[in-house]
């Protein structure tokens, strides 16, 4: 009777139970888990992050512009420091993302070279156009992003600029100026189809229509361009056009109005 009544207690065990069984060897398979972890984590911080072989010595910026010699501020903005730092206390993405919240930098890339060197490839915005004036310290690239012109590049020659820009809110450094992108694609336009037309300035200041200053080829005097902000490829290739067909146009004060569809009315200045 003893015999049954162990059997049965045996048989009646937590243990016993499927689900209890199951439980069990989750949660040592948890524990185990857990403990392989800590020990990843572990070998990690004495292997790289903590190990005095991986310093930070060396800092190779790879660069043509403005960061080429500013390697103190990509430091600071990476929150590093020389013969301080480890190699391995940041991710290479983290690095990435606090570089590219510089409005200046368009592309970059980050790799480590070992044991002591960390490699930045970076791509700088191209200023194409001056906001305002020569001197307001304002540039624009070709996606129309507002920069510092002191942390761009040198400028290359003498670039347009855009003028008549009313904006009634604050605009920041590294924001999108939507009022002078029809300026910049005629700009861009210039650059890449039309080289022989070389802008000056460019007005935005009467609604829906810009005014371009601009000499053509070798020409001397300085020739105005009204446009629509609409059909814009269309309006230079007219411009480009009517230079074809007159190739010694070269009149001081001369317009070229093409706000009339299918049109292009030109305006020579009256002699006093």
């Amino acid at each position: 009777m003893a015999g049954q009544t162990q059997k049965n207690q045996q048989k009646n065990s937590p243990l016993r139970r499927p689900g209890v069984r199951v439980g069990l060897v989750i949660s040592l398979l948890v524990i185990i888990c857990a403990s392989l972890t800590l020990l990843f984590f572990a070998a990690n911080r004495s292997l790289f992050s903590k190990n005095p072989h991986f310093i930070l010595r060396h800092l190779d910026v790879r660069s043509s512009g403005f960061w080429s010699t500013n390697q103190g501020e990509l430091l600071k903005r990476l929150g590093l420091k020389l013969d301080v730092s480890n190699l391995f206390d940041f991710t290479l993405s983290d690095a990435v993302g606090k570089l590219r919240a510089e409005p200046g930098i368009e592309k970059v890339s980050v790799s480590r070279t070992l044991p002591d060197t960390l490699c930045l490839e970076i791509s700088e915005r191209i200023p194409r156009a001056f906001i305002k004036s020569n001197n307001s310290g304002w540039v624009a690239d070709s996606s129309s992003i507002l920069l510092d012109a002191k942390r761009m590049p040198p400028i290359k020659g003498s670039i347009p600029i855009i003028t008549g820009l009313r904006i009634q809110r604050r605009i920041a450094v590294g924001e999108t100026i939507s009022e002078i992108q029809d300026a910049m694609r005629i700009i861009m336009e210039s650059v890449t189809r039309y080289p022989e037309m070389k802008i000056s300035m460019i007005n935005i200041a009467v609604p829906r229509e810009m005014h371009i200053y601009f000499t053509y080829k070798s020409n001397k005097n300085e020739t105005v361009a009204i446009l629509p902000c609409d059909s814009i490829e269309e309006k230079l290739g007219a411009i480009a056009m009517f230079y074809e067909n007159n190739p010694d146009e070269d009149a001081e004060g001369l317009t070229l109005d093409l706000r009339f569809k299918n049109m292009l009315v030109k305006q020579n200045a009256e002699l006093e």
